[in-house]
């Protein structure tokens, strides 16, 4: 069985493989990804929100298995900065 988010792991893969700026490396203000892979991230959300919208109305059963993996893969993470 595949992960929900192998698509987006994938595209992060993409962007983080990638050698940095010398000229850049470690100066503020320099954008790190360029408007084409900002594009590609929002849509992928937009297209991952769609996805489990209309999941969770005509097949709930299935919506809950990647809920549910979220919700574990989240237990590990740091709690957020603002309450």
């Amino acid at each position: 069985m595949t992960r929900p988010l192998d698509d987006l792991d994938r595209l992060f893969e993409i962007l983080h493989g990638g050698t940095l700026c010398p000229t850049c490396r470690g100066k503020g203000g320099y954008s790190k990804i360029t408007d084409d892979e900002m594009k590609a991230i929002m849509k992928n959300a937009v297209d991952y929100v769609n996805k489990f919208s209309v999941m969770k109305k005509t097949d709930p059963a299935r919506y809950e298995k990647p809920i549910q993996y979220g919700s574990e893969v989240a237990r590990q993470w740091d709690e957020p900065a603002v309450p």
